[in-house]
């Protein structure tokens, strides 16, 4: 089984996670806390590595996403942020 790892996506999740702090206005520590009451041991530092890199598993993705309180994953606008992306790639 080959590991499949796109630069692209990366970015894409990135950005993604950001703007849901921004728009929840949720700092890195706050992150830290949400995820420890839902039973996620993560330090500011590790969560802020791990969003600025893209360098997410599913669950921890998940995770966040329950700890930001997003309800809804629209994927319209992360595939809009994706395409983005591979265009300033290029």
């Amino acid at each position: 089984m080959k590991f499949f790892d796109s630069p692209e996506m990366r970015q894409t999740l990135k950005r993604y996670l950001r703007a849901q702090m921004s728009i929840k206005n949720i700092d890195y520590r706050s992150l830290s806390q949400r995820l420890a009451k839902l039973g996620v041991e993560q330090t500011e530092g590790t969560l802020r590595n791990k969003i600025n890199k893209g360098n997410l598993g599913a669950q921890l993705f998940m995770y966040l996403l329950l700890a930001l309180d997003v309800k809804a994953l629209d994927l319209a606008q992360i595939e809009e942020l994706l395409t983005d992306i591979e265009r300033e790639m290029q």
